[in-house]
Parts: structure tokens; C-alpha cells; sequence
């Protein structure tokens, strides 16, 4: 069961696509703008090289944390692994656990899977840190629904990529 460097290499690209098209004026943009107090009139610094690159590195970052809660099988590992407090691993849990995995070790690798498990990221971790930065920052109810559905999005399609690509 290799783990997916190509799969969080595309993912890295998701929130710079998302956000994209979410900022276009069309969708959410002058809505989000207005809600998050961005200056219209200020030159598009989202289409810099410096933000795209930045987005791609902390892309790549997200996508590495994505890998393990959407691929579950990483931390079966753990536990052959053994804890020197009591003493060296079983060779029988050992054994089945390979015989398992080699049975069932890739059965929930799948973009649905994956899309699941970010989308409950987004929406149990991602919102509330939005949600607490918003109310400090004294921003609206807007301002929480749009920014954190452009994360539970991201995260829904990162986790879909990670899972899901072969």
C-alpha cells in the first residue's frame, strides 16, 4: 500500500485553482470582498507569482496532513510497531495484518472516500478555526459561510485527489 506523493502533488494545485474561480466576480468575489473588507480599487495581488508560489508550497503542506486522514490504512502500522514498555512486537499481529492488507489494504481508496473525509475535515476543523478568527476579527456571518466553504471545498477535492489518484 505505497503512500500517494503524486496524488498530494496535484492536490497542492486545489487551493490556488479554487480560489480562482471562487473570487471571480461572477461567483463569490464582490460578495467575499466585501465581507472580508478587500479593496476592489487595489492592484489583483492573487495573480502574483509570489501568492501563487506561496499557495502551492502551503497547498503541498495541507495536502501532506490531508494524505493520512483520508488514507486510514497509513496508521495500521503503528501498530506492529510495538512498545518497548512491554516488550518486543507480535509476530502474530504482524502476520495478520499483512495477510489483511493484502486482502483489504485498498479497498477505501477511492475519490469519494477521500471527498468525504476533507469535506468532514472542512467542516469540523476548518470552520471553526474560521469561525473563531472571524469573531475576534469582528467579521460577519457572510464572511464565515463563504471562507469556510472555500476551505471545506478545498479540502473535499484535495482529499478526493489524495485518495483517490493511482
Amino acid at each position: 500500500m505505497p503512500l500517494n506523493w503524486d496524488g498530494v502533488f496535484v492536490a497542492a494545485f486545489i487551493p490556488l485553482i479554487v480560489r480562482l474561480v471562487w473570487d471571480h466576480s461572477g461567483l463569490l468575489g464582490k460578495t467575499w470582498r466585501d465581507a472580508a473588507g478587500v479593496n476592489p480599487d487595489e492592484p489583483e495581488w492573487a495573480r502574483t507569482a509570489a501568492v501563487a508560489g506561496l499557495s502551492l508550497v502551503f497547498g503541498f503542506l495541507m495536502a501532506s496532513i490531508v494524505m493520512p486522514l483520508v488514507i486510514h490504512q497509513i496508521h495500521v502500522f503503528s501498530i506492529v510497531q510495538g512498545d518497548p514498555a512491554y516488550g518486543k512486537e507480535d509476530a502474530r499481529v504482524t502476520l495478520w495484518l499483512e495477510d489483511f492488507l493484502r486482502e483489504y489494504g485498498d479497498s477505501h481508496r477511492t475519490f469519494k472516500h477521500g471527498a468525504v473525509h476533507g469535506a468532514i475535515a472542512g467542516l469540523c476543523f476548518a470552520t471553526p478555526m474560521i469561525a473563531i478568527n472571524a469573531l475576534f476579527e469582528r467579521r460577519g456571518l457572510k464572511y464565515i459561510l463563504i471562507t469556510s466553504g472555500y476551505w471545506t471545498i478545498c479540502l473535499a477535492l484535495m482529499g478526493a485527489i489524495v485518495c483517490g489518484w493511482r
